[in-house]
């Protein structure tokens, strides 16, 4: 599993054999490149070189990756195949499900819903407060 990072707004996701396509994100929004690659199945807690924390746990299956310089969260259930990506500083909220080809990203403090369907190429965009 791969994640793209740019400060550029538009980004392209490869996700295993996957390829989402270059699309736009909304003013405000930004994506984080770091490479992902899921520990061996095993308790373990180690530091990736480029200040990466992982911290898996055998039990539950989620994968924690935490960037200590820049804060990011990352969090992925291998059962579930979700990928949940938060961004403390920025407060977004950032969820892939892979068996569904959705992205769904949520900014907190704007109450921006964001939805992109890979397979139909569409983004969608909801507001919370004006429904």
């Amino acid at each position: 599993m791969y994640l793209y990072n740019s400060t550029r707004t538009n980004c392209t996701y490869t996700i295993s054999t996957r390829t989402i396509y270059t699309y736009q994100y909304p003013p405000g929004l930004y994506d984080y490149l770091i490479p992902i690659q899921k520990p061996p199945r095993t308790i373990s807690t180690y530091t990736y070189p480029q200040n990466y924390l992982y911290i898996y746990n055998i039990h539950q299956d989620y994968l924690y990756l935490y960037n200590i310089h820049q804060d990011y969260l990352y969090l992925y259930n291998t059962h579930q195949d979700y990928l949940y990506l938060y961004n403390i500083h920025q407060d977004y909220l950032y969820l892939y499900n892979t068996l569904q080809d959705y992205l769904y990203l949520y900014n907190i403090h704007q109450d921006y819903l964001y939805l992109y369907n890979i397979h139909q190429d569409y983004l969608y965009l909801y507001n919370i407060h004006q429904d």
